[in-house]
């Protein structure tokens, strides 16, 4: 997938080398496993009900910016079970390893920004992600600054570099692709992290509050928005004066990946290649997940 991403622009794909400054990883998850170290991270999150399909879509068209055809849930019903419940819990592997790489192993300082914010406000998700990269608190007259108002005041357009999906910017457009106990699956394996970046229904007035839990425990409630504090401590660490980068953290060494070994493509691709035999008159692939 580094190509067709050049190709529409993202010059620094697939770079890790003086080239770039800023270098694109999965780690923990090993995609592409270019080996590289860095002195500070950076991840984006959404909320993992938008996230599931978005992948599904992008393994079975191999586009960042295309659908597919069908629809997965309804007419996939089975792959859509399996791969749901698999990548829930790829997913909370992935924040339990980078949770605990950064924030307890000290392996880097880790800056969080979510998708949603960087849609509704983003001139503060902007402004604090580039403080934590340029380790500057204040940007005021700064260039970075200029830019940042340069590119809020262009509106969503500004970071269009390739034909983006209908539900690109919009939030849990894909929660009626759940039967309730599916969804139900998502919300007891992932809870802690759901209430940690902000995702549990607290109070009426977050627009983020995409999971109802009722009742809240004690022990998740105290962990409700989380991430802004770690975020925070993580900024601060950064813009002390005369911090230099105590550790490096190597990614793409040990992780784990996408899928597990026995999950051969046949499996990932099923629903793409039946859709395709059914068009093309072939004998349609027999093996469902």
């Amino acid at each position: 997938m580094v190509m067709p991403l050049q190709l529409v622009g993202y010059n620094g794909e697939g770079y890790t080398d003086d080239r770039v400054f800023i270098c694109k990883s999965h780690h923990p998850i090993q995609v592409g496993r270019i080996v590289f170290n860095a002195t500070k991270s950076i991840v984006c999150i959404r909320n993992p009900l938008d996230v599931l399909p978005s992948l599904a879509a992008l393994l079975n068209t191999y586009s960042h910016g295309n659908k597919t055809d069908f629809e997965l849930h309804s007419e996939y019903p089975e792959f859509w079970t399996w791969f749901v419940k698999k990548q829930t819990r790829q997913m909370k592997r992935f924040w339990t390893t980078l949770l605990k790489e950064c924030h307890e192993d000290k392996k880097n300082p880790l800056y969080i920004v979510r998708y949603e914010d960087l849609v509704l406000k983003p001139k503060e998700a902007y402004r604090g992600l580039f403080s934590f990269i340029l380790e500057e608190k204040d940007l005021t007259g700064t260039n970075a600054e200029r830019r940042i108002d340069q590119m809020v005041a262009m509106g969503a357009k500004a970071t269009v570099t390739y034909n983006l999906k209908a539900t690109t910017g919009k939030f849990n457009m894909h929660e009626q692709k759940y039967s309730p106990q599916l969804r139900q699956f998502v919300q007891d394996e992932l809870a802690d992290f759901i209430y940690y970046f902000g995702y549990a229904k607290v109070d009426d007035e977050s627009p983020t509050g995409f999971f109802d839990f009722g009742d809240h425990l004690p022990d998740r409630l105290a962990k409700y928005n989380g991430f802004k504090i770690d975020t925070q401590a993580a900024l601060d660490e950064v813009c002390e004066d005369g911090y230099i980068a105590k550790n490096v953290y190597t990614a793409n060494t040990n992780g784990f990946p996408l899928f597990d070994p026995e999950d051969d493509r046949e499996n990932i691709l099923f629903p793409a290649v039946t859709h395709a035999a059914k068009n093309l008159g072939l004998i349609k692939p027999q093996k469902s997940p």
